[in-house]
């Protein structure tokens, strides 16, 4: 495969470009040329045989600039090309001894395409020349101050192949762009003298395909699937989407409402049902799996998956999934999830929920003690409660231990959460009710009341806590 390319510019006397190139074979490295010192146009007659098995297999033919010290490893990409054996028309006169040879030359794309996979860059090669995208690289470092940034690039679009006016920085690349500027022309033709190239050059090459085997054998290379390598994407330094710490915390918000409330905190209050013999058939049955297992394993497996198909059962209906999988640490701010707690008859976990109340409503604690106290007192001895949850909440805004911040924290355009889970922004306030536009329209909780009023949770980016009305 005999390799030209065309001229080469130096950056300054003495800094003459050493190029040489790589060819690799479905992604994978077969064969690589002699570095070419000195030499602003550097040829290489070195015709190299590649066995290739399947018929689409990618070639790609990668140009680099070495540092020109034998010592050193350091290679600067310039550009590379990539085309499918699939489109390359057999060699049928090779038997004939006849000269039947692709022989041309190659458009080489900019180092920053190198991403995804092989066919879709071929796919998208074949589809548009780089010159035809306008996506122009500079020839000469990029001046301080000399672009003004375009008002109309607020974010990277979907398709990051497509990007405009990229600028090539004044470090390792951009030296090695401007050692090797072998492109075939720069500027357009609307501005031939431009100081701008619209691809990476052009490499001249000389191909030649031959099948070695019969036509009945090369069927088989049909069925084949190449193997590649996926490459990291690319994204130029100004089109880095920007931090938005909001979202990162909402994020993080959800995956801990999903893990840790909804799933680890399940988990523990089924754990603390069983223990606590809150139901005297699902904890008995499972202390007599365990005592039958004394005497017989047998019987403790069947007496164990008699009791895990229970479980499931009693899962099925709300009511009791509600019973089981419910405490104090998730249960819901509201007055069912009131009514839940105070059915456990538990001073720990009623006082583990108006701890909740309490940083939901942004309020601090200044008397742990007494908190303990009065919640004791909020539950009865049958596991009822007496008040509803706007009573209790008021009531708490009234204990001379517990502050809260004064006058209405929630302001028109407020991020917030609705019952901790449901994101939206305030749109309008009257009096208690707030109105909220929903972020996730499709969102469906049961938990949450259908119509405007009830609790509402709030949350800030001034990562304050959560408020409920």
């Amino acid at each position: 495969m005999p390799t030209h390319i065309t001229d080469h510019t130096p950056v300054s006397k003495g800094d003459e470009p050493d190029g040489f190139v790589k060819v690799y074979v479905d992604d994978t490295f077969k064969y690589s040329t002699h570095t070419i010192n000195n030499n602003r146009s550097p040829q290489w007659s070195d015709p190299q045989t590649f066995d290739i098995v399947a018929d689409l297999t990618m070639i790609r033919v990668h140009v680099f600039d070495s540092d020109g010290d034998q010592e050193s490893e350091l290679e600067d990409p310039i550009g590379f090309v990539e085309f499918c054996i699939a489109d390359i028309p057999f060699d049928e006169a090779a038997e004939l001894q006849a000269v039947d040879e692709i022989d041309g030359w190659f458009e080489l794309r900019f180092p920053n395409n190198l991403q995804g996979v092989n066919t879709d860059r071929y796919a998208e090669h074949m589809y548009m020349r780089e010159e035809e995208k306008n996506q122009a690289r500079p020839t000469t470092a990029p001046q301080k101050g000399a672009e003004k940034e375009d008002p109309n690039v607020d974010e990277l679009g979907d398709d990051i192949y497509y990007q405009s006016k990229a600028k090539v920085q004044s470090g390792v690349m951009g030296r090695a762009l401007k050692r090797l500027n072998f492109m075939s022309g720069t500027g357009n033709n609307a501005n031939p003298n431009s100081d701008e190239q619209y691809n990476a050059g052009e490499i001249h090459l000389k191909l030649r395909l031959r099948r070695v085997v019969s036509d009945n054998t090369a069927l088989f290379a049909k069925a084949l699937v190449p193997s590649y390598m996926t490459y990291a994407a690319f994204i130029q330094e100004e089109f880095l989407p920007k931090l938005d710490l909001q979202e990162l915390l909402d994020d993080s918000m959800d995956i801990k409402i999903k893990i840790i409330d909804d799933m680890l905190f399940a988990v523990y209050a089924f754990l603390s049902y069983v223990l606590a013999w809150r139901s005297w058939l699902l904890s008995g049955l499972l202390f007599i799996s365990v005592v039958s297992g004394a005497k017989s394993s047998m019987l403790a497996y069947g007496f164990f998956h008699m009791w895990l198909a229970l479980v499931m059962v009693l899962l099925k209906s709300e009511t009791w999934r509600n019973d089981m999988t419910t405490n104090g640490m998730n249960a819901p701010l509201n007055q069912d999830g009131l009514e839940q707690v105070a059915r456990f008859n538990s001073t720990d976990e009623m006082h583990v929920y108006l701890i909740r109340m309490v940083q939901a409503s942004c309020g601090t604690i200044s008397g742990w003690q007494e908190l303990v106290h009065f919640a004791g007192t909020v539950v009865q001895g049958d596991g009822e409660v007496g008040v509803t949850y706007d009573d209790l909440l008021r009531a708490l805004k009234d204990l001379w231990f517990l502050d809260f911040p004064s006058g209405n924290p929630v302001e028109k355009g407020a991020l917030v959460r609705v019952n901790d889970r449901r994101r939206g922004t305030v749109t309008k306030i009257e009096g208690d009710l707030v109105d909220v536009d929903y972020d996730e329209p499709g969102f469906l909780d049961p938990s949450l009341p259908p119509g405007g009023d009830g609790c509402y949770s709030f949350f800030h980016p001034s990562f304050l806590g959560r408020y409920y009305l």
